[in-house]
């Protein structure tokens, strides 16, 4: 009699750990999967910064030079002794 329950409790044993083992895979399963996720989304995180940052890194190496001269003929026209003062006083 004893013998048979030791039997039965390897048995159970052995049961419980073939579906310990099943759990444990689809877990791994699982986890890869939100491993892989995770990964895309730092990637698109990344090209969503890269999309945002080269065009204002763009904008303060052009931009300067740019309004420079944007001002410099503003202040042609209408600075003092300028065209549009000297045209309104005529």
């Amino acid at each position: 009699m004893e013998g048979k329950n030791l039997q039965q409790e390897v048995a159970e044993l052995k049961n419980l750990t073939k579906r310990n083992i099943e759990y444990s895979k689809k877990i791994l399963e699982m986890e890869e999967k939100q491993r892989r996720y995770i990964l895309w989304i730092k990637i698109i995180n990344l090209i969503k910064l890269f999309i945002i940052l080269i065009p204002i890194i763009l904008a303060l190496i052009y931009l300067p030079p740019i309004v420079q001269d944007f001002f410099a003929k503003y202040k042609e026209l209408f600075g003092p002794g300028g065209f549009f003062l000297e045209f309104l006083q005529r």
